[in-house]
């Protein structure tokens, strides 16, 4: 009987020191699927739920324009201190919300977007590379 609960704290410990080091956690572990159109594009970027438009609440797959009405005329009464608030909103669900989450906030600009899926996701434009010096010769 003792062997045996030695092997059970052992194991147990072993399991420890894996979950502790990161190794458990890579196991398996996968990222959010991306959210994508009809059109195979992938939604980048983020929207204000206090400051968006009905037009950019429906780009959120989901959002019709009722439910987009809906969310308006509850951030006129209170605004949205956290993503999670908009579970308060009749016609948003837990599975809905844990889709958009990702591309919800609740200060700064909205920048939502459908881009390629096979585009890289970036912030803003790339600026336009620095042209080089040509190197001047005199006669």
């Amino acid at each position: 009987m003792k062997k045996v609960l030695e092997k059970v704290v052992r194991a147990k410990k072993f399991w420890l020191c894996l979950f502790f080091l990161g190794i458990g956690a890579a196991v398996g572990a996968k990222g959010p699927e991306p959210l994508l159109n009809r059109r195979g594009e992938a939604l980048a970027g983020q929207l204000n739920l206090n400051e968006a438009t009905a037009a950019q609440l429906s780009e959120l797959p989901g959002i019709g324009p009722i439910l987009a009405e809906r969310i308006i005329e509850w951030r006129q009464k209170k605004p949205f201190k956290r993503a999670e608030d908009l579970l308060r909103v009749k016609g948003v669900g837990r599975k809905r919300f844990t889709k958009w989450k990702p591309f919800l906030r609740t200060e700064g600009p909205t920048d939502l977007r459908w881009q390629p899926k096979g585009m890289p996701m970036k912030e803003s434009p790339t600026p336009a590379e620095p042209t080089q010096e040509v190197p001047v010769v005199s006669p």
